[in-house]
């Protein structure tokens, strides 16, 4: 018929337009409609509902914090959340040890302060729960080394192959200056 067709939005959705915006965790329906007119009867509205689920969302971990050693003041580790459906969650994240003879773990806030207590891998978990419109994040982990106390440990990243910036190398090393 040419004649302009009517969407409307009811439950977990609005419309903006054409196009459909969630507003939670739920069943969002969508109902057309079409007018008639002096040649044409109005069509029937035809109706589509589905399920919106809840976002996932992810864990990473800042940079693992290098020369650590037994004994030494507080480490500190941190990791952040993302979702790639929406905006980062603000649920918190969780830190435990997974190797506790060799460091041990005071957790904040998306930050753990980690107290290094014997030589080895130390091994952080980061966990966080789920809500009503995340579901919670896959563990996440970290791991990094811990030397004796005194032992003074250097670890440089190579970051390119080709022989440039002799001299020091600090957080751009090529393979020679490592």
């Amino acid at each position: 018929s040419g004649l302009p067709v009517t969407l409307a939005a009811s439950g977990t959705c609005s419309l903006a337009g054409n196009w459909v915006q969630t507003t939670g965790v739920g069943n969002c329906t969508i109902t057309a409609s079409q007018a008639g007119d002096a040649v044409y009867a109005a069509a029937a509205p035809q109706q589509r509902t589905f399920a919106i689920s809840p976002a996932s969302q992810a864990i990473t971990f800042a940079p693992a914090p290098l020369g650590v050693t037994v004994g030494q003041p507080l480490v500190v580790v941190s990791a952040s959340s993302s979702s790639p459906a929406g905006p980062p969650s603000t649920i918190p994240i969780t830190f435990t040890a997974l190797s506790p003879t060799v460091c041990s773990v005071v957790g904040g806030i998306n930050t753990a302060f980690i107290t290094p207590l014997g030589v080895g891998t130390c091994t952080i978990a980061a966990n966080q729960v789920g809500d009503d419109v995340y579901n919670a994040a896959p563990q996440s982990t970290l791991s990094f080394g811990v030397g004796e106390a005194g032992a003074m440990t250097a670890t440089f990243v190579v970051t390119k192959i080709a022989d440039t910036n002799e001299g020091a190398c600090n957080a751009d090393c090529s393979l020679r200056e490592a």
